[in-house]
């Protein structure tokens, strides 16, 4: 019997070893997973912060120095507009016309958390302190340009007041009054 020749122009194979290890897909398979847990938690760590008056405060506090930063060095108006239950930046454009800010996320429309309300707004350097309701700062606008204007806002959840400061330097004060008792 003739003994067995691999066909022209083959290469007898080597014996199959046992794989060792992990292919390609099995490692992309186990990143995709990972990737989307860890997306998950972190959407669930800023759902619970969204819902933190405190931390929902510090937020504003945050996006009205960076509005205020934001429109000094580009010189264009960027003004904080109020709804019943949140806040959204718009930018004027050359046309005179309110645009909304979408690209930047610091400065994106959010919703206040529930029990966290506007109390009143005063602007100017200036000026009478006006009642809560003669100063609900709905249908107004707190407009930063070149310059930031000075402004107080102020929230209250339940008993206890947040007070934002604004200065001419588009820096925000945030103090926090409870009652005595």
């Amino acid at each position: 019997m003739a003994a067995l020749s691999p066909r022209p122009g083959t290469f007898p194979r080597p014996p199959m070893r046992p794989q060792r290890g992990f292919t390609l897909v099995e490692l992309m398979v186990t990143l995709l997973l990972l990737g989307i847990a860890v997306s998950g938690v972190g959407l669930l760590v800023d759902s619970a912060r969204a819902r933190d008056p405190q931390a929902a405060v510090e937020q504003l506090r945050r996006a009205l120095e960076n509005a205020a930063a934001r429109a000094e060095i580009r010189g264009r108006t960027i003004a904080l507009e109020f709804s019943v239950d949140g806040y959204h930046f718009v930018e004027l454009d050359r046309h005179g016309e309110w645009r909304p800010l979408s690209a930047d996320a610091q400065l994106a429309p959010r919703r206040l958390p529930d029990g966290l309300a506007w109390v009143g707004l005063r602007t100017g350097a200036s000026g009478p302190a006006r009642t809560p309701s003669s100063a609900s700062p709905l249908h107004r606008r707190i407009a930063f340009s070149s310059r930031a204007p000075r402004y107080r806002l102020q929230l209250r959840q339940g008993a206890t007041l947040h007070t934002l400061d604004g200065d001419i330097a588009g820096r925000v004060r945030h103090t926090v009054s409870r009652p005595e008792g």
